[in-house]
């Protein structure tokens, strides 16, 4: 077409770019051609840092910047709303300060964002696996009537710990040491004692159980069979047993 709209837009999706006859005819009729690619850590940290100055009227450190997309990652729509957030308390502070400047700091970021939400997390899942059917019951309850956690995303997480304890007693059973397979599994910090201590109580064999009950109340969960508040409990109390 010789004449477009000059409102249109055409989006071609693909891996490569392998139109040099279009490209020619659309820069012919006046268009413009713009990738439309994913952003790199690096370039989504400088998005980051602008957005939050022009929209939300705050600065955002460069270090901060960093620390949120290793947290939440370079979607552009997640650290918008992540920035939103975070602009909201820096000018809470700001105004306690009595006019000091509104500034997102790694520090700001470590309490709302990323860190601080893994290690939330982790403290959660360090309650599952003690063990003990009282406390893993508890454990869940608060999560789903006080945290408002989705009983569904407690299942997702007892599955991430099957997996990890699987991965790890099948490595200690083949003579591999812990801590290598730790890494290999993406386990670190404060993680990797308490799961390769669940994964030396089990056998191979347990550990598998294990990882097909969590796979089957996640299924479950998903599908609507049965209450899902009653499917982690179980799943739950599985983990306790095989862990006795």
């Amino acid at each position: 077409c010789q004449s477009p709209e000059p409102t249109a837009v055409l989006i071609f999706r693909g891996e490569k770019w392998r139109s040099p006859k279009l490209e020619a005819a659309i820069k012919a009729c006046g268009g413009e051609i713009t990738a439309c690619e994913a952003m790199d850590d690096g370039h989504a940290a400088g998005w980051a840092i602008v957005r939050s100055k022009k929209k939300y009227g705050v600065t955002l450190d460069e270090d901060a910047a960093l620390a949120i997309v290793a947290a939440i990652g370079p979607d552009l729509a997640r650290l918008d709303m992540e920035c939103a957030k975070l602009a909201t308390a820096a000018l809470g502070l700001a105004g306690e300060a009595s006019g000091g400047e509104p500034r997102i700091t790694v520090d700001l970021v470590n309490e709302l964002t990323g860190r601080a939400r893994e290690e939330d997390a982790w403290k959660t899942q360090e309650r599952f696996l003690v063990g003990d059917p009282e406390t893993a019951l508890r454990a869940i309850s608060e999560q789903i009537e006080i945290a408002r956690d989705d009983p569904v995303m407690l299942g997702i997480m007892y599955l991430g710990i099957a997996r990890k304890v699987d991965g790890l007693c099948r490595g200690i059973a083949a003579g591999d040491n812990p801590s290598f397979v730790a890494k290999r599994l993406g386990i670190w910090g404060a993680m990797e004692g308490p799961l390769t201590k669940v994964a030396r109580r089990l056998t191979p064999s347990q550990s598998a159980d294990l990882l097909r009950a969590a796979v089957e109340c996640d299924a479950r969960n998903k599908s609507g069979r049965g209450e899902p508040r009653h499917n982690v409990e179980t799943l739950a109390l599985r983990f306790c047993a095989a862990m006795a």
